[in-house]
């Protein structure tokens, strides 16, 4: 059983054809299988005695053609035509099917005519800020400028500390702007081939971890979390601030983490392994290419007074404090001393060779004495023309290293360097068959990001 529903008309002066056609459509959603169909082209406003929920379009040609219904000065009002009172449509109102509307309803014409801009329209408030920017992929994941000025990764603190720094030395005139742009090119390019790097490791560590491997993953990350909070005294807000206190929200600090541990395990399996540093490595790198650092010259330590030799008083000072057993280097503090007295006399002499054929000082007379001392002992005066000096052999330094004592620091040296050169190796590999966008492309951009992000404003300019 079907019930009537009022059916409204309302009045417009400009009815666009595909409004129209949206009123055949719903007109077909109301149909039923054991109803008759009525095609659109045969209905009149006296088929609507059921009620469906369907439009009909009323048209009056009065309404000025550049005004739309319900627009300000419009006179298009919604007509019941089921109303009591209503036995005919008012002079100059035309009731139009959904077939007339289709086609068109009528000779209407739009009028182009620049916007109105409304009280609500957003206004432009002040310049464009640097949000973040792409910069490039490596294996299709993207690489923002934020990972370098912001965050860092694994192996490279962010840079924005560092850039912002020298722009200060840019402003005070410390520093001019090709060396910035010269030191913001070096950082950002070692900065580069550390993310690259970190993300080739990181995908190859992910691709070859079996199902095992992940599960113990997902539960040390899942560990990390619950440490993360008991570190904190249990509070998520305290653990919060804690990592943000390091610049990294508690997800980035997750992750980060995770970068870590895949990074880690990676340079364990297939580069650290491939390192071996023998006993044989160390004693050879010690008769060798490390001797120099280990076989010092010995040092030879004088300390030397020299005042004029007219000047008696000096003199009494100074045999007078030696006498009563001053120590040397005390007495060669002395303002009166005219040889180094802000050193303690200090003079320093390096044997290279045989100490015989060593000549310690240009003067001859001062020359002969110093060889004839031994460590600890101080000659008596020794004139030198117009000026009288004391000499004194504090001591002999020789800092060489045993075997025993060097072994430690030549294994870690050549395990350094062995690992380093393993370790681009694997590098170069990965990067060769991997989809990296180019360094270099990469790099300006990142040196375009930066002196818009940090030169500029420090220098007063305006960022485009």
């Amino acid at each position: 059983m079907h019930t009537h529903r009022p059916l409204r008309v309302r009045v417009a002066a400009l009815v666009p054809s595909i409004f129209a056609a949206a009123g055949v459509a719903a007109l077909a959603g109301c149909a039923t299988t054991d109803e008759p169909v009525i095609k659109a082209g045969s209905l009149t406003p006296a088929d609507f005695t059921d009620g469906g929920p369907f439009v009909v379009v009323a048209v009056a040609p009065s309404v000025s053609q550049s005004q739309g219904a319900g627009q300000p000065g419009s006179s298009a009002q919604p007509i019941d035509l089921n109303h009591p009172g209503i036995a005919s449509l008012p002079a100059g109102v035309d009731v139009i099917g959904p077939a007339t509307a289709a086609a068109g309803a009528g000779p209407t014409q739009g009028v182009p005519g620049a916007p109105t801009l409304g009280a609500g329209d957003q206004a432009k408030v002040g310049p464009a800020q640097f949000v973040d920017a792409r910069v490039g992929d490596i294996n299709g994941k993207p690489i923002f400028a934020s990972q370098f000025f912001d965050t860092g990764t694994p192996s490279i603190e962010p840079l924005s500390r560092q850039l912002m720094a020298n722009a200060q030395l840019v402003r005070d005139r410390k520093m001019d702007v090709p060396t910035w742009e010269a030191e913001a090119t070096r950082q950002i390019a070692t900065s580069l081939r550390g993310l690259v790097q970190d993300e080739l490791f990181r995908a190859e560590a992910v691709a070859s971890l079996t199902p095992q491997q992940k599960q113990g993953l997902f539960s040390f990350l899942q560990e990390l979390q619950e440490n993360l909070r008991r570190e904190s005294g249990g509070s998520r807000e305290a653990a919060r601030r804690r990592i943000e206190e390091e610049g990294l929200t508690p997800e980035e600090y997750v992750r980060r983490r995770e970068e870590l541990a895949l990074i880690g395990q990676q340079l364990q399996t297939k580069v650290a392994r491939r390192v071996n540093v023998t006993w044989r490595d160390i004693t050879q790198a010690y008769n060798g290419r490390f001797y120099a650092r280990y076989h010092p010259p010995q040092q030879y330590l004088f300390r030397l007074i020299i005042i004029r030799a007219d000047d008696a008083a000096a003199k009494e000072q100074v045999e007078s404090a030696l006498a009563k057993g001053t120590p040397f280097e005390q007495v060669a503090k002395l303002p009166l001393n005219g040889s180094r007295a802000a050193k303690a006399g200090l003079e320093t002499r390096a044997i290279t060779g045989d100490v015989k054929d060593l000549k310690f000082f240009p003067d001859p007379t001062l020359d002969a004495v110093a060889h004839s001392l031994s460590p600890g002992q101080t000659s008596a005066p020794i004139s030198l023309g117009s000026q009288l000096a004391w000499l004194h052999f504090d001591s002999i330094e020789n800092n060489a290293k045993t075997l025993y004592d060097a072994q430690l620091e030549i294994y870690n040296a050549l395990y350094a360097e062995r690992l380093t050169r393993e370790q681009n190796k694997y590098y170069g590999l990965l990067l060769s068959h991997a989809s990296v966008t180019s360094l270099v492309e990469m790099q300006n951009k990142l040196l375009q990001i930066a002196e818009e992000r940090y030169l500029k404003p420090a220098l007063g300019i305006r960022p485009n």
